[in-house]
């Protein structure tokens, strides 16, 4: 009877998600935004914190003339780093998420703890101290909470833009680049996120995320340092799965250019990000990422 009770669950979760208005789910708005801000390497030990913004556009149907609604994603995070060992470190991610989906029919807000992340780094460049590649892995644990009814309540990008979290354990393989000349360093960052299926059946599409930036030291004094960066990120997403059958046309890609300013002082580091668009498809273009704003503070120890 039990084993009846559950295949009788799985199907009526599943009529409910292929007969929802317009569902889709594109993991760059809401649970799965993240500014530039939260990528920040560094080699020392710090905890930080730090807000993030992402504006976007829907399309609230299925037609040319369907009204044009907006998401505004916005994500407070707790973040640290500690190194174990002079190569090894620990970093982690605590979000906090206040999403706002103003739409014809209303505003809609929803917010709350989101997904923590929990990631080991190993730096492979042992005797280099002006050039680090650091590889690791981590966890993106099912903290934030996920809501079926609200994700089926909603049009374009709902399960996304209106959901704190996956509801789903995520695994996370990073790999960092970084080399300092003189005033001059480079970044480079790449992160694939393995999704796996929540409790209903449904699977966010993998992501791979990959960020190169420039950083140039304009001053220096005894007590402040000042820097400038310009960069690109790049964000790919497959699409989502309900019980293991594909949700087409849930995909997404996009392209930005970063501009920041870093402030570091003994013991404080300070930092803003902008982003804007270059090229993005997203939700068969039904989602339009318009503009995202990041700003984070370090304290070392």
């Amino acid at each position: 009877m039990t084993h009846v009770l559950k295949h009788l669950k799985k199907i009526s979760i599943v009529l409910i998600t292929i007969f929802s208005i317009n569902s889709y789910a594109c993991d760059v708005c809401g649970c799965g935004a993240g500014n530039s801000s939260s990528t920040q390497y560094s080699n020392y030990n710090y905890f930080g914190l730090s807000y993030n913004y992402m504006h976007f556009n829907y399309k609230e149907g299925i037609h040319s003339t369907s009204p044009i609604g907006t998401d505004n994603i916005n994500s407070v995070q707790l973040t640290g780093q500690y190194f174990i060992t002079g190569r090894l470190s620990i970093n982690t991610m605590i979000p906090f998420q206040f999403n706002e989906r103003e739409a014809s029919t209303g505003t809609v807000q929803n917010h709350g703890l989101g997904d923590i992340s929990l990631t080991g780094l190993f730096n492979l460049f042992h005797n280099d101290d002006n050039q680090s590649l650091r590889i690791g892995v981590g966890v993106k644990l099912p903290t934030g909470k996920f809501d079926l009814i609200r994700a089926n309540a909603n049009n374009a990008s709902s399960i996304s833009a209106t959901q704190l979290g996956t509801g789903a354990l995520d695994v996370i393989f990073p790999l960092q680049y970084a080399i300092q000349i003189n005033d001059i360093s480079f970044q480079a960052n790449a992160t694939y996120f393995y999704k796996t299926e929540n409790k209903y059946y449904f699977k966010y599409g993998d992501q791979t995320q990959i960020q190169a930036k420039v950083s140039y030291l304009f001053k220096e004094t005894t007590k402040a340092s000042w820097s400038v960066s310009g960069g690109v990120s790049y964000d790919k997403f497959l699409n989502s799965k309900t019980s293991g059958s594909a949700n087409f046309n849930t995909d997404g890609v996009m392209t930005n250019a970063i501009i920041g300013l870093k402030c570091e002082l003994q013991k404080l580091a300070i930092g803003i990000n902008y982003q804007t668009p270059i090229d993005q498809k997203l939700v068969n273009n039904d989602v339009t990422f318009n503009r995202g704003l990041g700003i984070y503070t370090h304290w070392k120890f």
